[in-house]
C-alpha cells in the first residue's frame, strides 16, 4: 500500500508539473499576443497621428469644393480649365492620402481602439458616399472602391526632407499633378470625374445627391479629426441638404 501510495503521489506530481509548464506556457503566448496587439495598435495610431494633418486637409478641400460648386460660387462666368483640373485635383488629393494611410496601416490594428475605430467607419463611409450602386444615387462621380484606389496610388510619391511628413509618403501637388495629366496612363482614371464636371456644367438641374452624401460624410470626418474646430471653425462647417432617399440609404447603411 505504502509503494502504491507512493507511486500514486509521484505520478500526481508530474502531472500537476506538466499543468503548471503548460500553464505558464500558455500565459507566456498570451502576453506576447498582448503585447504584439499594442504594439501594432500604437504604430497605427502613430501612422494615423503623422497624417491627420494632410488628410483633414484634404478632406476640408474637397468637401468646400463640392459646397461651393452646389451654391453656384465655384464656377461662375470663368469657365478656364483651371476649374476642372483643380476640382479633379482636389478629389485626387484626398483619395491619394486615404491610399497612403490604408497603405501603411493595412496590417495594423487600426480596430482596437474606440478612436481608431471611429475614423475607419469615417473614411469607410466617404469611400461608400462614392462607390454605392443603390438606384437612389446617380451616376455622376461614381468610383469604384478599385478606381478610389487607383486614384490614390497615383497620386503617391515618395516623402523626403522638404516635406512636412518626414517618413513614408506624400501628395502630389497641383502643378506636379497638371503635368501628369498629360500622360495618357494618369488622365485615364479621371476621365469619369471629368465627365462628371462636364455634366454639372451642362445641366441646369443637376442631380448633387451622390455629392451631398459625400460632403456631409467628409464634414463628419472633419468634425473627427478636428474637433476643437483649431483648424476648421465650426461656422464654415456647412452642410448640404440629402434628399430624403439619400438620407434614409445613408442611415440604413449607418446601423
Amino acid at each position: 500500500m505504502s509503494a502504491w501510495a507512493n507511486v500514486r503521489i509521484s505520478l500526481n506530481h508530474e502531472s500537476a508539473a506538466r499543468e503548471l509548464e503548460k500553464f505558464r506556457g500558455d500565459l507566456t503566448e498570451a502576453k506576447e499576443i498582448r503585447g504584439e496587439r499594442r504594439s501594432k495598435q500604437a504604430a497605427a495610431e502613430a501612422t494615423v497621428t503623422r497624417y491627420r494633418e494632410p488628410l483633414v486637409s484634404a478632406a476640408w478641400e474637397l468637401q468646400a469644393r463640392i459646397y461651393n460648386i452646389h451654391t453656384g460660387r465655384f464656377f461662375g462666368k470663368d469657365r478656364s480649365s483651371y476649374h476642372v483640373d483643380h476640382t479633379l485635383y482636389v478629389f485626387a488629393q484626398y483619395l491619394g492620402w486615404r491610399e497612403i494611410i490604408r497603405q501603411e496601416i493595412q496590417f495594423m490594428d487600426l480596430g482596437g481602439t474606440q478612436a481608431t475605430k471611429i475614423l475607419a467607419e469615417r473614411l469607410e463611409e466617404v469611400t461608400d458616399a462614392m462607390s454605392d450602386s443603390d438606384v437612389s444615387l446617380p451616376m455622376n462621380f461614381k468610383l469604384f472602391r478599385g478606381e478610389q484606389r487607383a486614384i490614390g496610388e497615383k497620386m503617391m510619391a515618395p516623402a523626403d526632407s522638404t516635406t512636412q511628413v518626414p517618413l513614408g509618403h506624400r501628395c502630389l501637388g497641383y502643378a506636379c499633378f497638371v503635368a501628369e495629366l498629360n500622360g495618357p496612363d494618369f488622365n485615364v482614371w479621371f476621365s469619369k470625374l471629368r465627365n462628371s464636371m462636364e455634366y454639372l456644367e451642362s445641366t441646369e438641374t443637376p442631380d448633387f445627391g451622390r455629392l451631398s452624401w459625400l460632403q456631409n460624410a467628409l464634414i463628419d470626418l472633419i468634425d473627427l479629426l478636428d474637433p476643437d474646430c483649431v483648424r476648421f471653425p465650426q461656422h464654415l462647417r456647412n452642410r448640404m441638404t440629402m434628399p430624403h432617399e439619400v438620407a434614409v440609404l445613408r442611415a440604413k447603411l449607418g446601423t
